[in-house]
């Protein structure tokens, strides 16, 4: 038998009688386990972690590995494997500890997920459909008006409310800030395209032609946006540090 109390914390407790497995605990905190549920356990990396003390990143990714199947033929979106994982994998008390499993693993999808799995899935979420003749739906008044407002509307919208709200009291600009950096996070801005391509689908809802064009014009307004802002930033950045020099 295991003391429950001193093995796993309350909310990992929790977690198991609302995974629908029936615990039954006696008077002083103790549960016994049985063969199936201790083989549930070394599948269950949050368990691995509180029973075992475990703090090497491989069993945790294997068992990842196990309840990612289990999820997939149990009919559970597998996504709710990798939240659960997240959660389970340790991390140190010290501030950017190096060697803690958690920020190692962070640290090795950084640059793959950045620039490999989140552009490909947003693409592939787009559904752009590129014709022939789509340099030419560029020039239309719709294209014309999503790649402005990507480009100077979120910039202009952006700096304005700021100033706004600082203006009126609401709020301050913080000490290591200056306008400037508020215009290139206003640039920046324009990168979100998910949601305008989510509008995009109500507003011409049928119009499968006009749905197209303005697609691209949010991708291609959201690149030159984006490039932008980077730029900006990065020109700031580097004339402060002439500065400071």
């Amino acid at each position: 038998s295991i003391n429950v109390e001193s093995a796993m914390p309350a909310a990992t407790l929790q977690g198991l009688l609302d995974r629908g497995h029936q615990v039954e605990l006696i008077n002083d905190s103790y549960q016994d386990f049985g063969a199936g549920q201790f083989i549930w356990c070394l599948g269950d990396p949050a368990i691995e972690g509180y029973l075992f003390r475990i703090v090497t990143l491989l069993p945790y990714l294997l068992g990842g590995v196990v309840m990612w199947f289990l999820m997939l033929k149990s009919g559970v979106h597998t996504t709710v494997t990798g939240v659960m994982l997240a959660f389970a994998i340790p991390f140190s008390i010290k501030v950017d500890d190096q060697e803690s499993p958690s920020h190692k693993l962070e640290r090795f999808l950084h640059k793959p997920v950045a620039f490999m799995i989140l552009p490909i899935f947003a693409l592939a979420n787009t559904a752009v459909s590129v014709s022939t003749d789509w340099l030419h739906e560029l020039g239309s008044a719709n294209s014309v008006g999503i790649i402005a407002g990507l480009i100077v509307g979120k910039p202009l919208g952006i700096v304005f409310f700021s100033f706004v709200a600082v203006w009126g009291g609401m709020c301050r600009l913080p000490f290591d800030l200056t306008w400037s950096h508020v215009v290139g996070a206003g640039f920046l801005g324009g990168l979100g395209f998910t949601m305008s391509i989510f509008i995009t689908n109500l507003a011409f809802s049928g119009n499968l032609e006009t749905i197209n064009a303005s697609r691209m014009a949010i991708l291609l307004g959201s690149l030159a946006a984006g490039v932008v802002g980077f730029i900006w930033l990065a020109l700031l950045s580097k004339s402060e540090a002439t500065a400071a020099a």
